[in-house]
């Protein structure tokens, strides 16, 4: 894994811990830019 790699050993994740925090993180991030993208175009 690439983090492994280069950047950090990241020996406490497993692969799929790893994963799902990645996938966590871009749902939250998808929710998020929805939420603010509806609020600003009601004001518009």
């Amino acid at each position: 894994m690439l983090i492994n790699r280069w950047l950090i050993q990241a020996a406490f994740f497993t692969r799929e811990q790893a994963a799902a925090v990645v996938v966590f993180g871009t749902l939250i991030g998808l929710v998020g830019s929805a939420t603010s993208v509806g609020r600003h175009l009601r004001r518009v």
